[in-house]
């Protein structure tokens, strides 16, 4: 029996240096895949986790309609580099994505910056650098028909 304490003991610390022996790349690629696929399947609580605690709010405003109003088809990581230093990084996303009231597919490619958190990455911000800006837009249905209505419309005329 206290061989096999001592056997568990010995794989418990060795599982522990395995973890923290990860390349710096591995991990930023976990974190950057993480949040996106969470995000996709609309797990925006596992999501925001993996989001820097100054950036969470407005992160969380920006993908309030995910899984709601917008729902992702597919997402494409394009590129992930990490800095020299091993403290930053840069990866670019490829969002398709559809709204509910419309149903057309629309690609958005997202910029996202990471910076080192403990053993992983986090999200440190988040752009769109190319197509449909509306992926991130924070806006509300009510708020798309008015920016839609032709001046002088009234609310529910259209």
């Amino acid at each position: 029996m206290r061989l096999h304490r001592l056997a568990a003991l010995l794989l418990l610390g060795l599982s522990g240096c395995l973890i923290h022996n990860i390349a710096p790349s591995e991990r930023l690629r976990d974190a950057v895949v993480g949040l996106n696929d969470e995000a996709r399947w609309s797990r925006m609580d596992l999501a925001s986790e993996r989001v820097v605690p100054a950036y969470r709010a407005a992160w969380t405003r920006a993908h309030r309609g995910w899984g709601r109003d917008i729902q992702i088809g597919d997402v494409e990581l394009l590129d992930v580099r990490l800095a020299d230093d091993n403290e930053t990084a840069v990866s670019v996303v490829a969002i398709s994505w559809y709204r509910h009231d419309t149903m057309m597919l629309t690609r958005t490619v997202l910029r996202q910056e990471w910076q080192s958190a403990g053993n992983g990455f986090q999200l440190a911000s988040e752009e769109v650098s190319d197509g449909d800006p509306g992926l991130l837009a924070a806006e509300e249905p009510e708020e798309r028909a008015s920016a839609q209505r032709t001046p002088g419309e009234a609310p529910g005329s259209g």
